[in-house]
């Protein structure tokens, strides 16, 4: 499958959980001091909130360029992305924790949960991203359907610039001669085709007839997909 569903989706968690570290930054019920004086006392939430933001902004931005190389998501792919989102979703929690306890007895504890979550959540990442690449599922060279797409388009542009001759401006390669001239020679076969009929008071079926499908295979290797028709 394709990973659109899986990037909408994480998308969508990453909000949430950069959403949620807002919600656990306030001031306690009763004020003990003036507002301002307690506004800088809860200095370690702002502090916990920036850098857990920033962390998850981190994330987001690296699993979109992971996304990016992969050209299909299997079951097992999914699954591991899974984790990571569950690592991901579970960040607000530590970060709570620390700005509420790292000024006590308790905050190396806190810092504990909060480095094992990152921990986690780093180990989850890498596993994403060494399957997408040992697994040959990551498309590192654009040959998915994106790359597909800019060859066909590469290689139908020369072949309308073959087709009015002109072989200055379509500059071929080593390796691009033999399916241009064979999609030449099929073009010239088409037109032949189409003035006969017209000649003969028919007219032309737009195609490519059946005995031509030889001379498009090479054209079909290349990346040229579909039928070729005459203007």
């Amino acid at each position: 499958m394709t990973t659109a569903r899986l990037e909408t989706f994480a998308d969508g968690v990453f909000a949430i959980a950069a959403t949620l570290l807002i919600i656990d930054v306030g001031l306690p019920a009763q004020l003990d001091d003036s507002l301002a004086a307690e506004l800088l006392d809860i200095w370690p939430q702002y502090l916990a909130y920036a850098i857990s933001f920033a962390t998850i902004g981190i994330i987001w931005v690296n699993h979109h360029v992971v996304l990016a190389q992969v050209a299909r998501a299997d079951r097992a792919f999914l699954f591991l992305t899974l984790a990571l989102l569950l690592s991901v979703a579970f960040i607000p929690f530590p970060t709570r924790v620390l700005a509420e306890f790292v000024r006590t007895d308790n905050g190396q504890a806190a810092a504990l949960l909060y480095g094992f979550t990152m921990l986690t959540m780093s180990a989850a990442f890498l596993s994403v991203w060494l399957y997408a690449s040992v697994g040959r599922e990551a498309d590192p060279a654009g040959r998915g359907s994106e790359g597909d797409q800019r060859n066909h388009q590469k290689l139908s542009t020369r072949l309308a610039d073959v087709r009015r001759g002109d072989a200055r401006r379509a500059r071929l390669t080593g390796g691009e001669r033999g399916p241009l001239r064979a999609a030449r020679a099929l073009l010239r076969r088409v037109d032949r085709g189409a003035r006969s009929l017209r000649a003969g008071g028919q007219r032309p079926e737009l195609g490519v007839a059946d005995d031509a499908a030889p001379a498009a295979a090479p054209c079909e290797r290349a990346g040229m997909r579909g039928r070729l028709v005459t203007a």
